[in-house]
């Protein structure tokens, strides 16, 4: 008799017997999809069919794997003929999602020529594969047959000339023959490139991103550079042309540069003396820029009429017109000057009063100096004083001078010394052109460029 203990064991174990049993079926066996098929009801069924159309079967064989991005996620249950090509039949996982966009390739697991079938998906979402869904010929890719990749290794062979590749072959021999060492280096040194470019390569990105700004900026300027770079190549044409004047030049440069400086030298003690001359005579340029003006606007008319006098037939062509006190001469005002003979040379002051007194709508010397434009005299200028070439009341009298003079309007050239700043009026009076200050009231609106010329006066 067996005990009911015995009997409660061996019930056990022959639950846990069968329970591993058909776990081993269903999880390696493969009784899951029959079970499945047999029973719906279970849930056993794991796997969905799918079908795949090839041109031709390129070395797939059933149980085949079938990988999606690198994992096993089927197998091919069969292979049967179609009307242009071959049918595979895929069992795959339910529990891998497939999209039904994708590529199947027939590819080769090994270098022994394993073929499996890889399905590459071109987007990430669905639709996905279902049961019964057909993958058709033209998403299918299967590798180049061995026969075609033989015979065209064997054309390229064969149209090779024996004679050539030898001496290739010999070169190759030459070139690469004892330099083992070297392409080790070459090879270690590259590693090392790639190395430190993989370790750079946010860097390398950030690069190449920014670089992006750079290029657009370029690509919108390209009119610009387009233009520029035709501007600079007719600049290269032309210097190219004058190659022999530029060598001409630069040759005879150096002899030029060395008289250049010689004669700057010689210049040297006199320049700043004569820029400070010419700033008396600028002034009274200055002044007199109208009547400069006038002259520069008739005398072209002048130059053009002077050749009808003469026109070179021998005779000459002018009028004389005798005018002889028409209009009279201006004497009023005049009359406290004495008159003096050339061969008196004493020195006796200047009467400063003469001019003309007669009013300006006289018909007594109309062109006289009275009825002439005044010129652009500075502010102040015309004070009490007897200046000149624009010196009024506003100059420094020294202990040499009592003071200004009083002599109206009328304006005088006098000397000016640069070095002691010194200016001698015609009534005899020295006056000190200050140069720390004071310009305003003798030069005016333009005593600042006293402060330009002052020093190259000295």
């Amino acid at each position: 008799m067996i005990s009911r203990g015995v009997r409660i064991q061996l019930l056990v174990f022959l639950l846990i017997a069968a329970l591993g049993i058909s776990y081993t079926g269903i999880r390696y066996v493969g009784l899951a999809d029959p079970v499945g098929e047999v029973i719906p009801g279970l849930g056993l069924d794991t796997d969905y069919t799918v079908s795949v159309d090839l041109p031709r079967t390129a070395g797939l064989f059933e149980n085949a794997e079938v990988s999606y991005r690198g994992v096993a996620v089927g197998r091919v249950s069969s292979i049967d003929l179609a009307q242009r090509g071959a049918r595979a039949t895929l069992e795959l996982e339910r529990r891998t999602p497939i999209p039904d966009d994708l590529t199947a390739v027939v590819a080769f697991r090994s270098a022994a020529g394993e073929q499996y079938l890889d399905l590459r998906p071109n987007r990430r979402s669905g639709p996905y594969l279902e049961a019964g869904s057909v993958i058709p010929r033209e998403n299918t890719k299967v590798p180049i047959q061995t026969s075609t990749v033989l015979l065209n290794v064997d054309e390229l062979v064969t149209s090779l000339p024996k004679d050539d590749l030898r001496v290739a072959l010999d070169e190759l021999d030459r070139a690469f023959s004892g330099t083992g060492p070297e392409l080790r280096q070459l090879v270690e040194s590259s590693n090392e490139l790639i190395e430190e470019a993989d370790s750079s390569l946010p860097e390398t990105v950030a690069l190449i991103n920014d670089g992006k700004t750079v290029l657009d900026t370029q690509r919108a300027q390209e009119s610009s550079i387009r233009t520029f770079a035709t501007h600079l190549e007719s600049l290269s044409g032309q210097i190219r042309e004058s190659d022999p004047d530029l060598r001409r030049t630069l040759d005879n440069g150096i002899p030029a540069a060395g008289e250049l400086e010689g004669l700057l030298t010689d210049v040297r003690p006199t320049l700043p003396v004569l820029l400070g001359n010419l700033t008396t005579v600028g002034q009274i340029i200055e002044m007199r820029l109208p009547g400069l003006r006038q002259v520069f606007v008739a005398y072209p008319m002048v130059v053009a009429g002077s050749y009808s006098v003469a026109p070179g037939d021998g005779t000459a062509h002018f009028g004389l017109v005798v005018n002889v006190n028409e209009p009279p001469p201006c004497t009023k005002g005049y009359e406290g000057t004495d008159r003096r003979y050339p061969q008196n040379t004493s020195e006796v002051p200047a009467n400063n009063k003469a001019r003309c007194a007669e009013p300006k709508d006289s018909k007594i010397a109309v062109r006289g100096a009275r009825n002439a434009p005044s010129p652009g005299m500075p502010s102040g200028a015309a004070g009490q004083s007897g200046g000149g070439a624009g010196l009024g009341g506003a100059g420094q009298v020294d202990a040499q001078g009592a003071g200004p003079a009083a002599s109206g309007d009328a304006p005088y050239v006098a000397g000016y010394d640069p070095i002691t700043g010194r200016v001698i009026g015609p009534n005899g009076n020295t006056y000190v052109m200050g140069s720390m200050g004071g310009q305003k009231r003798v030069l005016g609106k333009d005593s600042w460029k006293w402060l330009l010329l002052g020093p190259l006066a000295g």
